[in-house]
């Protein structure tokens, strides 16, 4: 007589390895994916260690890292993008006022969350500047920067190195680093892992920073650090003129955003804490560029002006006729000197002004300006 074998049993004794195989693979997936969101959240980099850096990313992160890794003092530091990045010369400033200055600026794709950030860099490691200026072409307090992505990697890498000084700044930069869900996180993490597994494998260690910059014949990372440092941070373009260009905006009529206002009241904050003179003006342009409206910028900036009596707001637009103007938004050599000297008063009489306040208020604290 035949016997018969349950099929239940029969049929979970073949099914069982499979399903422990699947887990295995299952847990391994897991385990993976939360490590690289982990990298991803944790140890992302600015710039590949593993190919050359672009410009924007090189221009970017040489301002912070003076900030970072320096701790000489400074009477004055100036913040902004690639405006004031040509147009303001610390040396130059430095021998109309008797001032030392470093030049912070760094470029539009940043934003003013960077810019930002710069400042808490600078003023986390280094004694305190008795003047800080905030110069910005007119388009910046109303272009939306703050969404582009490298703001946003500028924002999450070197918001994790500086760490929480100040709740307006730390809150700025968590509501970036939480912005990406947990798939973008993953992705990014796949990414840094790729980028140093990259480096498996090579003879000698590959180093980015004496890489040629992307799209440049003679500049690496290293090289064009030097050359701004020896500069005191100004970026000096060869030649009075660059290629032709035109306001790419022209009738638009721009207004300042709620990310410009939040960003500068956490540096007003920042800049009262550690008793520091704020000054926020806008970097001249070309005359065409009047082709734009600003009047609501300049509006916005009287406004922040009076809401924050101790900031010093110059609110105006200023055009400079085409034989000052490398470009567009860009002074070339001749224009610079114009600016330097005309901000150099400015500061110097930002300096005298506040030195005559703590004389007739000894308890102002402001001594060190004595």
């Amino acid at each position: 007589m035949m016997t018969l074998r349950p099929v239940q049993a029969n049929s979970w004794g073949r099914i069982r390895p499979s399903l422990v195989v699947f887990a295995v693979i299952v847990g391994s997936v897991a385990a993976f994916a939360m490590s690289a969101q982990y990298v991803g959240r944790h140890h992302e980099r600015f710039m590949k260690i593993s190919q050359p850096p672009s410009g924007e990313e090189v221009l970017a992160a040489i301002p912070i890292e003076y900030a970072l890794t320096s701790t000489e003092y400074n009477d004055v530091i100036f913040l902004g993008d690639s405006a004031p990045l040509h147009a303001i010369d610390p040396i130059y400033f430095e021998g109309l006022t008797g001032l030392k200055a470093y030049n912070l600026a760094s470029i539009r794709p940043v934003s003013i969350n960077g810019f930002l950030l710069t400042a808490q860099a600078y003023l986390s490691g280094h004694p305190a500047p008795r003047v800080m200026v905030l110069c910005v072409s007119p388009e910046i307090p109303g272009a939306p920067d703050v969404e582009r992505l490298l703001a946003r990697r500028f924002v999450r890498v070197y918001g994790r190195e500086i760490g929480a000084t100040n709740s307006a700044v730390d809150s700025i930069v968590k509501s970036v680093v939480n912005a990406d869900g947990y798939d973008v996180q993953v992705r990014r993490g796949m990414s840094v892992v790729r980028d140093y597994a990259a480096q498996f494998g090579r003879t000698s260690r590959h180093n980015f920073r004496e890489d040629l910059i992307e799209g440049s014949t003679e500049e690496t990372f290293n090289t064009l650090e030097r050359k701004l440092r020896d500069n005191r941070g100004q970026y000096k373009a060869r030649g009075l003129h660059g290629l032709p260009n035109k306001p790419v905006y022209a009738g638009v009529r721009w207004s300042i955003t709620p990310e410009w206002d939040r960003a500068v009241r956490a540096l007003i904050g920042l800049a009262d804490a550690r008793g520091v003179r704020l000054l926020v003006r806008l970097a001249p342009a070309r005359t065409d560029a009047a082709s734009e409206n600003f009047d609501e910028i300049s509006s916005g900036l009287r406004g922040l002006q009076t809401a924050f009596p101790q900031v010093i707001v110059d609110a105006d637009v200023v055009f400079y006729d085409a034989a000052l103007c490398y470009d567009l938004w860009h002074l070339n050599a001749v224009g610079a000197t114009k600016f330097t000297q005309i901000l150099a008063k400015d500061v110097r009489s930002a300096i005298d002004g506040q030195m005559r306040k703590a004389q007739h208020d000894p308890n102002g604290g402001i001594s060190r300006l004595k």
